[in-house]
């Protein structure tokens, strides 16, 4: 048995928001997690954009939503490949890694970086996507759709993965509900929930966007692991949208940003649908350009304190 406590590996980074300028605060924000570092800096700046009253440019929407579903998929294949390498699955571990080098090849080419592609600044993006990498991008989601549907099949049909994860680690609706799980868990156990649809931000509710909300309602490990599978199929699908969008979308990339000394007193919450469910940022200002105080709620500290 293992008895789990939660706390041991505090960094006191949210004390550290609170030294440096907002601008500043977007890198601290992007290493937080390094598998959704897109989704940590874009929740952040839900809040700084919304302290300062700053309008994100249509394009600028768009390629934030195509890099946060990119690296949903990422973060998805490498949940799978630790979880195939844990019941002794070590195909699906191979193959789901070999997928996932294949989105951060993605990353690489179109930001620079694969692991920190610091994409996102205060008001819209650092860089723009131009028609030739759109079309290049989209050659290579194309391709991962396929990949995934492959690895789906495998998954899903492969006796092992069904002996080794159905019944395990139940999560029954009622307790995903009064205990507020986020985030594939709770959808796992047939809540549908999602902060892109409830709380939309980014280019979710655009016209451009259509997609569902992915459930099932064993609530085990099996069911956990069919939610992600089919999630990354969605979030491929969104990301052709937003490609398809943003060779309709012109403008800019960026809002010009207010004097950096007169962001005004006043408090937001951002919040974003991390791949491992709703992530938040509760940001105070005092009239500086430092936060007064920053609050961070992550998903996984609120799964792990209800999962069996």
């Amino acid at each position: 048995d293992v008895d789990v406590k939660l706390g041991w590996n505090h960094r006191g980074i949210m004390k550290l928001f609170e030294g440096r300028s907002y601008s500043r605060g977007v890198y601290l924000a992007e290493r937080i997690c390094g598998i959704c570092n897109v989704t940590h800096t874009t929740a952040y700046l839900n809040a700084v954009e919304a302290i300062s009253g700053l309008d994100v440019p249509d394009r600028a929407r768009y390629i934030r939503t195509l890099m946060a579903e990119l690296e949903r998929v990422h973060s998805h294949l490498l949940w799978l490949g630790i979880a195939g390498d844990l019941i002794g699955f070590k195909t699906l571990f191979m193959l789901s890694w070999k997928i996932r080098e294949e989105v951060l090849d993605i990353f690489e080419a179109t930001t620079g970086s694969r692991r920190t592609p610091a994409i996102n600044v205060i008001g819209g993006v650092r860089k723009d996507l131009s028609d030739e990498t759109i079309l290049k991008i989209e050659g290579r989601v194309a391709d991962l759709r396929g990949e995934v549907e492959r690895l789906i099949d495998l998954g899903y049909n492969h006796p092992l993965m069904r002996r080794r994860m159905q019944d395990i680690g139940r999560l029954s609706l009622s307790t995903a509900v009064s205990g507020g799980a986020v985030g594939p868990t709770a959808r796992a156990s047939g809540w549908e929930i999602d902060t892109r649809r409830s709380s939309p931000y980014s280019a979710y509710a655009d016209e451009y966007t259509t997609w569902d909300v992915v459930t099932e309602d064993g609530g085990d490990v099996w069911a956990r692991t069919m939610v992600r599978l089919k999630e990354m199929l969605v979030s491929i699908d969104i990301a052709k949208q937003c490609l398809q969008a943003l060779r309709k979308v012109g403008g800019p990339i960026k809002t010009e940003i207010i004097d950096p000394k007169d962001f005004p007193y006043n408090e937001a919450l951002g919040k974003t649908e991390a791949p491992r469910g709703e992530l938040m940022y509760y940001i105070v200002s005092d009239g500086t350009n430092i936060p007064y105080s920053v609050r961070i709620r992550t998903p996984s500290f609120r799964n792990n304190s209800l999962l069996p």
